[in-house]
């Protein structure tokens, strides 16, 4: 059973990966924290908040393809947008990443 406020505090950290998503190529020190993210149960089980951190890693690109495998596994999440989501984010990060699918 998680801390009273784990919920918000990952809402916050979730949103803080959205935003070092929209930074790009620059957050790319910050690649294993928001990939962490996705195996947290507010990502695994919140459609949105499963996109927003996938979109975070596609927008750093290349350099977050050591996550490639994480993403790949959101795939197969169950909803359809987020399983485009993660294929867009595995494009953006290039031919390495791509090729896991």
């Amino acid at each position: 059973r998680e801390a009273p406020g784990f919920e918000q505090c990952l809402t916050l950290r979730i949103v803080a990966a959205n935003a070092l998503g929209e930074i790009g190529p620059a957050a790319a020190g910050h690649v294993d924290s928001i990939a962490a993210l996705l195996r947290t149960p507010c990502a695994v089980h919140s459609n949105f908040a499963c996109m927003m951190v996938v979109n975070a890693l596609g927008n750093i690109g290349p350099d977050a393809a050591a996550h490639a495998k994480s993403v790949v596994s959101v795939i197969r999440h169950g909803n359809p947008q987020v399983a485009q989501q993660a294929l867009y984010a595995l494009m953006k990060m290039g031919p390495t990443a791509s090729a896991l699918v």
